[in-house]
């Protein structure tokens, strides 16, 4: 876990000096499936305070941190919501990223939507919330286009104003626009 963190400080002080400041580019800095089990180097505390460190040091402002709230029932989790607290209380901000960080591509659609939903209704009011959604394991439903396409719209009416997953829009356009062609 250190060899991460000591990547993660050179990687972004490579990056914070070899663009000018007035450069338009920019980074989002990301962590998934918060909050976090504890690890065999170190407790959850511990990869918190660390992180949190370690964002500060690299001159990271503001990280986003897609939280789980299922988490929090697992023993290990109990005391997650004091974890988020603390990446919000030290700049950065928080998104949805599912109630129990399921398979879009192995669950039902309305089913998919409720956790959806249900981690909404947990983080809405909370500060440093922002209404982004990022699919668990950048799963968009896999080859079923139309099952992606139904949780998108759910995703534009609902407060969860943003939503992304497997950064591939290209390919899955191309696979679509073969699929309709007969090709």
């Amino acid at each position: 876990m250190m060899k991460l963190f000591r990547f993660l400080l050179l990687l972004m002080a490579v990056l914070a000096g070899a663009v000018p400041a007035s450069a338009e580019k920019r980074i989002a800095l990301t962590f998934d499936d918060v909050p976090r089990g504890p690890g065999t180097l170190m407790t959850t505390q511990e990869r918190t305070d660390r992180l949190i460190a370690a964002l500060r040091q690299a001159g990271v402002s503001q990280a986003a941190f897609f939280v789980n709230p299922g988490h929090l029932e697992q023993e290990w989790g109990r005391d997650g919501a004091a974890h988020i607290d603390a990446y919000v209380a030290a700049g950065h901000v928080i998104a949805n990223h599912s109630y129990s960080h399921g398979w879009l591509r192995s669950t039902d659609t309305a089913a998919y939507v409720a956790d959806i939903d249900r981690a909404t209704a947990w983080l809405q009011g909370r500060p440093g919330y922002r209404p982004w959604y990022r699919f668990p394991y950048l799963d968009e439903g896999g080859e079923d286009v139309a099952k992606r396409d139904a949780v998108h719209a759910q995703l534009k009416s609902m407060p969860t104003a943003f939503s992304y997953g497997d950064g591939r829009p290209g390919k899955r356009d191309r696979r679509e626009l073969r699929r309709l062609k007969g090709d």
